[in-house]
């Protein structure tokens, strides 16, 4: 799908079927939303990892925890992805997802049937070890922003409902993932999983903007021809 349908046709959809997401799909979603691409070495901080998703100096302090309730392939319950090895590794069994995410969203009661609810942590170590005082805090939420926004677009790419939500119980959370609120902590909250076109809370009839020419495609820019000319443009 062309960039510029991903970013114009990226909804938040409250309205999901109790069906299953592609085992391909949940693995699309986590590489580029927190994957490694490669690693390279810097002059001053050693060998860091480079994402699809930006992070201050290449710390990469978020973790993802997805919530499986619905993939082919994959059991019920929490999982922590491991973004070196592109790996789940399955934390707890847990028959009852619904119930869990209910407590967990606050009763969005709409997200439940979402084939994946992925938590979002920081660790707030991994950053403080090149950051100093409060402007981590700031940077923390700028890097799981990042993340999160290339989920939205992954899914939307699939042509998957998508959500993001920060009404959840941190506390609640962070005992479920096993963290401890302190080093670690919950920071956001994402969901995938089949459209429900027709739910409760469907919007039919949007149309994408008349601004947006039907036949307008995203494009990168030529090439600058010298290196005169980079320098004329900085």
């Amino acid at each position: 799908m062309p960039l510029s349908d991903v970013l114009t046709l990226r909804r938040t959809c409250r309205n999901f079927l109790p069906k299953p997401i592609k085992l391909q799909e949940l693995s699309d979603l986590l590489y580029y939303t927190g994957g490694i691409l490669f690693t390279n070495s810097t002059r001053f901080f050693g060998r860091v990892a480079k994402k699809a998703a930006p992070s201050p100096g290449g710390r990469h302090a978020t973790e993802l925890y997805p919530v499986i309730n619905n993939c082919e392939g994959l059991e019920r319950g929490i999982y922590h992805y491991c973004q070196k090895h592109h790996s789940l590794h399955l934390l707890s069994k847990m028959d009852d997802i619904k119930s869990f995410l209910g407590e967990a969203l606050y009763g969005q009661d709409y997200f439940l049937d979402a084939s994946v609810t992925v938590f979002y942590t920081s660790v707030i170590d991994r950053i403080k070890w090149k950051y100093k005082g409060a402007r981590i805090y700031r940077l923390m939420h700028y890097e799981t922003a990042h993340y999160a926004q290339n989920f939205l677009l992954a899914g939307t790419a699939h042509n998957l409902g998508v959500f993001t939500t920060a009404a959840f119980n941190e506390s609640l959370v962070e005992s479920k993932l096993g963290i401890d609120g302190v080093h670690e902590v919950a920071m956001y909250v994402t969901g995938a999983g089949q459209k429900d076109e027709i739910g409760p809370y469907a919007r039919a009839g949007i149309e994408v903007s008349e601004n947006v020419p039907a036949d307008f495609k995203i494009a990168l820019p030529k090439p600058l021809s010298s290196t005169s000319e980079q320098r004329l443009l900085g």
